[in-house]
């Protein structure tokens, strides 16, 4: 792949650095909550996409007071339509709904799937 170790470890910075963030406004929290026992969350955290992209569980992570690690395993190349690679973070931490990849895709190096889609046109019933 063209450039791979440049993306890869453009990527790898990205989620550090998503992570580092993560984790400040987790300190912060816990630190003002301790303040304020009726803080809530989501009137406390930086909504900066630029540096973390907030969802309910990260949130719920947050209150939780869960520690984000990088995880170099989870960076791993997928396909993002026909004949295009890119480097991808796989993991539970961000990527919320991963329901049976997992599963369907155990071996996160090589994996091969041929999809066909079959179009058949519909009959409805007709009594005449």
């Amino acid at each position: 792949m063209f450039g791979a170790t440049i993306l890869q470890k453009k990527l790898e910075d990205n989620i550090r650095n998503s992570f580092e963030f993560y984790n400040d406004q987790r300190i912060l929290f816990k630190e003002a909550k301790s303040n304020n026992p009726a803080l809530d969350p989501k009137a406390f955290i930086s909504y900066d996409n630029t540096r973390f992209s907030w969802s309910e569980n990260t949130i719920v992570g947050l209150s939780a007071d869960k520690v984000y690690e990088f995880d170099p395993k989870s960076v791993i190349i997928g396909a993002y339509r026909p004949f295009f690679k890119q480097y991808v973070y796989f993991d539970r931490t961000l990527n919320e709904r991963v329901y049976q990849m997992p599963k369907l895709f155990p071996n996160r190096n090589q994996n091969v799937v041929i999809c066909v889609q079959v179009w058949r046109k519909k009959r409805f019933f007709n009594p005449n």
